[in-house]
């Protein structure tokens, strides 16, 4: 079993955000593969629907307990399913990383995106597999987190949902393979070619 989860956080004032890229992924991933609801909210603080890819099950898993707590639920999805850490793709936003691109890796530092410090926190490692989606860094003065929490103008939703689409191959390719090979594949593709790090 593998398991895809997207941080963010519940709610509709949240749902068109920019810390809300890896709900937009796996929403993209879930309508893609017609997923379907399956598992009690309560139990894993999480809503999590499932898919089957190459005859094997994938729990899409959207945590509720907001992004700051993602370990907790996290960790909740990983001890019900017995699931290994290799096992589980976290899809988060990411201000270091070009909008438009998306970053691949087997493990490493929180480089401050606080759902990946929880996850740290509540699984005992920095080593699991995360993608890492590209919102860019606040510009004309505004605050990181106002930066973070403000809603996609209308370009920027243009360009998650191209990036949407891109990760929704990766993970599909990840599901596949490899997360090396994956990593190789599309970690230097942009949906904006002219898009630099």
């Amino acid at each position: 079993m593998k398991v895809i989860v997207g941080l963010g956080n519940p709610g509709p004032k949240y749902k068109a955000t920019r810390h809300n890229a890896g709900w937009m992924v796996l929403g993209n991933l879930a309508k893609r593969h017609k997923a379907k609801a399956k598992y009690l909210v309560n139990r894993h603080r999480s809503v999590i629907e499932t898919m089957t890819f190459n005859d094997e099950e994938v729990l899409i898993v959207y945590p509720l307990t907001f992004m700051n707590l993602s370990g907790v639920a996290v960790n909740a999805v990983r001890a019900a399913f017995d699931v290994d850490i290799k096992d589980i793709l976290v899809v988060c936003d990411d201000i270091h990383v070009t909008p438009g691109k998306v970053r691949i890796r087997p493990g490493g530092a929180a480089g401050g995106q606080n759902g990946l410090k929880s996850i740290e926190e509540h699984l005992g490692t920095k080593e699991y597999p995360r993608m890492r989606i590209g919102i860019g860094k606040p510009t004309g003065g505004i605050d990181q987190i106002d930066w973070v929490l403000g809603t996609l103008s209308t370009d920027e939703q243009v360009i998650m949902a191209a990036t949407a689409d891109m990760a929704c191959d990766a993970i599909e390719h990840w599901l596949a393979g490899d997360l090396a090979a994956t990593m190789a594949k599309f970690n230097g593709l942009s949906v904006l070619p002219e898009a630099g790090e």
